[in-house]
């Protein structure tokens, strides 16, 4: 089975109207809103990859409103619906591919990823890994020496169920099955972080964690789709340097 973007595009095509009702714009209470309430009057450039509907940029866009906004995505459809739901003009819409970002080293302040890296998949589960890491690498080199890298991913702690999934959703997807009352989706294949390799990717890169949120979803649904265990969902504001002026550091 080849993994291609028209799977991708076609996947999340269907589902952006679903996603734009269901996504919340963030609060001020939000780790990433918070991230930059040191530098709330200055005129930083901050991108979201695989932005959606740019519901984290609307949100981030009515707290700085000196901010230069852009989310990328490689749904023409997402951005779309974005658009049509939003017509504030806060955000600049882009399409384009995570792994392949049209823009120069170091142009960003800040640079936002949610819940995308466990998309960046290949059919084989090692070169699926080496994707995500490709990715975040991609980030890494588009922000600023003394910027932030605003990651949020679905983790879980034990390796064997990351693997598992990987094989369960690689098997629905070849056989194009699909059940959505179990987040299920054909063309779908995940290879979700533990929460251990995620943090050593960091370490790897030598990103500094400043600060770090995680939450424990305990529906049974994603117990269920979690194979008997709830999945964290983990917010982490990361930095290439050492420089800590643009977070408030505080971890829950």
């Amino acid at each position: 089975m080849s993994l291609d973007v028209k799977t991708i595009v076609s996947h999340f095509s269907i589902s952006a109207e679903r996603y734009s009702k269901n996504r919340k714009l963030p609060d001020h209470n939000d780790l990433f809103v918070r991230s930059f309430q040191n530098r709330a009057t200055e005129s930083l450039k901050i991108l979201d990859v695989g932005c959606g509907t740019g519901h984290r940029l609307k949100g981030l866009g009515l707290y700085y409103l000196s901010f230069d906004l852009v989310g990328i995505d490689i749904t023409p459809k997402m951005l779309k619906q974005g658009q049509t739901v939003d017509q504030s003009n806060l955000v600049t819409f882009l399409v384009g591919d995570s792994l392949n970002i049209p823009f120069a080293d170091h142009s960003f302040d800040a640079v936002i990823i949610s819940e995308v890296l466990h998309h960046l998949v290949t059919d084989d589960r090692q070169q699926s890994c080496l994707r995500r890491e490709q990715g975040l690498r991609e980030l890494l080199r588009l922000v600023k020496p003394d910027g932030l890298i605003l990651l949020h991913e679905v983790c879980f702690y034990s390796a064997w169920r990351t693997m598992a999934l990987f094989h369960l959703s690689y098997l629905f997807s070849r056989f194009n099955l699909s059940i959505p009352s179990l987040n299920i989706h054909k063309n779908v294949v995940v290879n979700f972080f533990t929460v251990s390799e995620l943090e050593e990717m960091f370490k790897r890169m030598k990103l500094q964690v400043l600060a770090k949120e995680s939450k424990i979803f305990k529906k049974p649904v994603n117990w269920i789709t979690g194979l008997f265990s709830f999945p964290v969902w983990s917010k982490y504001v990361l930095s290439p340097s050492f420089s800590h002026h643009l977070v408030d550091n505080q971890q829950t």
